[in-house]
């Protein structure tokens, strides 16, 4: 974990926390996993006792979910890639590991959509609650708390507040003890507080490779890659990623100016 704390020079938490999780990601190689080689493979574990699993459980179907990428993208994967990524899971949970924990905190370092990646964490508290369809508080405050653990890892998660917070959040006006998937869908696309890191992880990943034909007011940057950010005040200003979120002062530019943020070529 040494390695990401150089990114603790980046001002705002949730880009701070999205970028540590994208490092650990990388590291493991889960940025190149998608759902559909991903989920199959734990579902080789369901019939576990008392959805408890052994390191080499998690690591023999790691292993052979890796295997299968690898055929996929060629070169992506090192041979190492299972064991790493068993190495940090055991990080997020020395306590021991549950199925549904290992599931969770692997759906968020997937390299799939936001889209996809909360409609399976939708199903995995639809499976804890115990009922066809419905969510309980439980359970959502189940997956919450495991999904808390992987911000945690990387030294973050005090400004993103509490699980119970954020189950109150979801269970607003609502009488009964547990919701429909879909309620419970549409408040992950809400981007609750408790989760603002997840979709910022993944416009960090989808713009990697974007690049915008204009120049970079603070370090001169022509084109910029990656995230952009347009100034609302100043006529005709951009930010490059680097230099927005870590405060890089300008003559015109102030930080407490209002900006948009631009992940794909629109101007």
């Amino acid at each position: 974990m040494d390695s990401i704390d150089v990114l603790n020079q980046v001002r705002p938490s949730v880009y701070r926390t999205a970028m540590k999780i994208q490092t650990v990601q990388k590291h493991c190689y889960m940025h190149v996993v998608p759902l559909r080689q991903l989920l199959p493979a734990l579902r080789c574990l369901d019939d576990v006792e008392e959805q408890k699993v052994t390191r080499e459980e998690v690591t023999r179907v790691l292993s052979r979910m890796f295997l299968n990428v690898s055929q996929e993208v060629p070169g992506q994967v090192t041979p190492q890639a299972a064991e790493l990524t068993c190495q940090l899971i055991y990080q997020i949970y020395p306590g021991g590991l549950l199925l549904r924990s290992v599931e969770a905190a692997l759906v968020v370092l997937s390299g799939d959509t936001l889209t996809a990646k909360h409609r399976a964490l939708v199903s995995v508290a639809e499976r804890g609650s115990r009922e066809r369809g419905m969510i309980t508080r439980k359970s959502l405050g189940t997956l919450l708390g495991d999904l808390r653990q992987v911000i945690l890892v990387v030294q973050e998660g005090s400004v993103f507040g509490s699980v119970d917070a954020a189950v109150e959040s979801c269970f607003r006006g609502v009488l009964k003890s547990s919701v429909r998937e879909d309620h419970v869908l549409s408040w992950l696309q809400g981007e609750p507080r408790l989760l603002l890191w997840l979709p910022t992880l993944y416009r960090l990943s989808v713009s990697q490779s974007v690049i915008h034909a204009v120049r970079c007011h603070a370090c001169k940057t022509f084109p910029i890659t990656g995230l952009r950010y347009r100034c609302m005040k100043c006529v005709n200003l951009h930010l490059c990623q680097s230099c927005f979120l870590t405060d890089r002062p300008t003559k015109r530019h102030k930080t407490t100016h209002l900006v948009l943020e631009y992940c794909t070529q629109r101007i």
